[in-house]
């Protein structure tokens, strides 16, 4: 199918309009919805629930994960430590009760942990567009090779992929699907690694070897990715040997290029961090403020007339001040590796996904790899379902 066709019989193409833009902006969706149903790509409706029951659902999980992050040692000592302090001056010292103010704790605390949270998200999204980057330039560079005609050493026009395939490589089609499989893993492996720089890697003999180590994990995976794009370069090298024009070749080189510049700038985000001093202040200062604002909490459990027994009350608010400081450290300290792996006992929910960024990536190429021989007026078989899938980029051993 070339395009719609109209009333009269004609072909209906991108140069006709198809919607009307006066109509509602739902009724547009509709109609494009339409449109793609025609071609077989129209979207799955998902059950929609009742949105009551919804919010209530939603209400539940924003509760769980607000647990999960406050659940840290840090927290936990920071609200021992506030109560403590408080009692302490409940009992002992209330001759000390005193109105502070809070703007030690806004420009102490609040104001530089929030901007790191922003500063953390930035780098967040920076690392997404350059994973983009890499996985869209080694996308063209495959794409390329699959669908890219060229004059063989015979003089017949064969596809880049074809020319790989010799008497002395007869698997060259097998071995570059294992060179991509194998790039996609080490991607996966390097950046689900570890993070090092914390604050007792500064200590040689609480954190240094572990610091070593880590190091050296990382960067033993690091060099395998970068191996596997050399071999990319040396792949479009030997096809310029099998008649690949020099014009040709130094494009798809290009894509080489840009895609290890990419990685280069995705590891510079990886390794380093936000500054370590800034870190340990704060961390520091959430478990010293129960001292400093215990007076203030034993004012609000006597009252301004001092007669008052509140101290419930005083503990409770002590506790939630220091909750919501230690989550807003929390979630800094979430961010601070942008490739943090998502287990279940990592609650860094905002970071890259590099695991469901490389499958989608893996079954894009697998779907350039199937079409490879279809025309491009050829329209695709409806949709692919999406699900688990195992199909390796390189055909196994034995099979065909």
């Amino acid at each position: 199918m070339d395009g719609l066709t109209s009333s009269n019989g004609n072909k209906r193409g991108l140069e006709e309009p198809f919607i009307d833009i006066k109509i509602p902006q739902h009724a547009r969706a509709s109609s494009w919805h339409s449109k793609a149903e025609k071609y077989g790509i129209a979207p799955r409706y998902h059950k929609t629930e009742n949105p009551l029951w919804q919010g209530i659902m939603n209400w539940i999980g924003s509760l769980y994960i607000t647990c999960c992050c406050l659940l840290t040692i840090d927290t936990i000592m920071s609200c021992f430590l506030a109560t403590v302090y408080t009692l302490s001056f409940y009992y002992y010292g209330e001759q000390h009760a005193i109105n502070l103010n809070w703007t030690v704790v806004s420009t102490g605390i609040i104001f530089p942990t929030t901007f790191a949270i922003g500063w953390s998200f930035r780098r967040r999204d920076e690392a997404l567009r350059r994973f983009a980057q890499l996985l869209g330039f080694s996308m063209s560079l495959w794409s390329a090779v699959h669908i890219w005609t060229v004059k063989g050493p015979a003089g017949e026009w064969a596809v880049l992929a074809d020319l790989l395939v010799t008497e002395a490589t007869p698997d060259g089609r097998q071995e570059l699907g294992a060179l991509w499989d194998e790039f996609l893993a080490s991607l996966v492996a390097y950046f689900s690694t570890a993070r090092w720089r914390r604050a007792r890697h500064t200590v040689a003999c609480l954190g240094g070897r572990e610091e070593c180590e880590l190091m050296a994990i990382a960067h033993e995976q690091r060099l395998c990715v970068d191996s596997c794009l050399t071999r990319m370069r040396k792949v479009v090298q030997h096809l310029k040997t099998r008649g690949l024009a020099g014009g040709e070749a130094h494009r798809l080189d290009q894509y080489v290029t840009l895609a290890t510049v990419a990685m280069e700038q995705l590891a510079c985000l990886k390794e380093y961090r936000t500054p370590q001093l800034f870190r340990a202040m704060v961390r520091i200062y959430i478990q010293v403020m129960g001292a400093l604002y215990a007076p203030y909490y034993v004012y609000l459990a006597r009252g301004d007339s001092g007669e008052e027994r509140n101290i419930g009350y005083a503990v409770a608010f002590a506790i939630s001040v220091q909750l919501v400081i230690s989550g807003l450290y929390s979630v800094m300290l979430g961010l601070e590796d942008p490739f943090a792996p998502h287990l279940p006992s990592s609650w860094a929910l905002d970071c890259v996904d590099v695991p469901q960024l490389v499958e989608v990536n893996r079954r894009l190429l697998l779907k350039a790899q199937r079409e490879v021989g279809a025309e491009w007026r050829t329209q695709p078989q409806g949709k692919e379902a999406w699900g688990v899938s195992t199909s390796p980029l390189v055909t196994p051993p034995g099979q065909s």
